[in-house]
């Protein structure tokens, strides 16, 4: 039925409707701070908080819905998910307190909502890019992880898989699973993602997403690794591809 496909739908506008409380809250910081005790400025702020209400009221709606999609580590869309229902309570707790209860009660208010909707996006941005998102001096594309799968008895010789930590797991690992993939384990490498197919079918590499994926040119959208990563060389595709031809199930 027509509604069954709601929640999909509605789960992907969190992506964009998660915008609109970040830019409200800005704007209405940035302006209480510029105006001061302008009674005019300070209406100005009020009417922003009072759509900050509704706009994270709907963000937060649409996020759960992304949620139940799955595919996130779990102890972060926890934190996230009370992070976010937090904002939406505290975006009216903020317009009351600006339209009803003075100057500094006001302005105690909007500077909790900013302090929640700041740590909200940083937990959000955490799901989407992983936990080294502000370790910036870590090399692009570089993980500091390892690869918990078993590929021979010797894995960390193996030429699989630095090819497989330096390529996969920044966006396939423990910490972030894009896509709903894990390329840490066998058994993520081996289930379903989001496009419906599975990582990696042993035995068959035509078969393997990934092996698909690794051989697209550079400017297709589904290409991997993505954006400016480097592509995988010829050699290390024919590597992967070997090695999966060579998988058995229960490996």
């Amino acid at each position: 039925m027509w509604f069954d496909a709601l929640p999909p739908v509605v789960g992907n506008l969190h992506l964009l409707l998660l915008h609109f409380p970040v830019g409200f809250v800005a704007a209405a910081l940035c302006l209480e701070i510029w105006t001061g005790r302008d009674h005019e400025g300070r209406g100005l702020v009020t009417r922003l908080l009072a759509a900050n209400v509704f706009a994270a009221i709907f963000t937060a709606a649409a996020g759960l819905m992304l949620a139940m999609r799955g595919g996130y580590p779990d102890a972060v869309l926890s934190w996230h998910r009370w992070a976010g229902l937090s904002c939406a309570g505290m975006a009216a707790l903020a317009w009351w307190l600006h339209a009803r209860r003075g100057l500094v009660a006001g302005r105690i208010g909007l500077l909790l909502l900013a302090v929640t909707t700041a740590l909200a996006g940083h937990l959000g941005a955490e799901l989407t890019h992983g936990d080294g998102l502000l370790a910036w001096s870590r090399p692009k594309g570089k993980s500091t992880g390892a690869v918990a799968m078993v590929i021979t008895p010797e894995a960390h010789s193996d030429p699989v898989h630095p090819l497989l930590v330096n390529n996969c797991v920044d966006c396939h690992g423990e910490d972030k699973q894009k896509g709903r993939l894990r390329l840490d384990t066998l058994a993520g490498a081996f289930a379903k993602g989001r496009s419906g197919e599975p990582g990696i079918v042993p035995g068959d590499p035509e078969a393997s997403e990934v092996l698909r994926r690794i051989a697209l040119p550079r400017d297709d959208d589904e290409a991997m690794p993505p954006g400016d990563h480097d592509a995988l060389t010829a050699a290390e595709c024919k590597t992967l591809a070997e090695w999966v031809a060579g998988l058995k199930l229960g490996a």
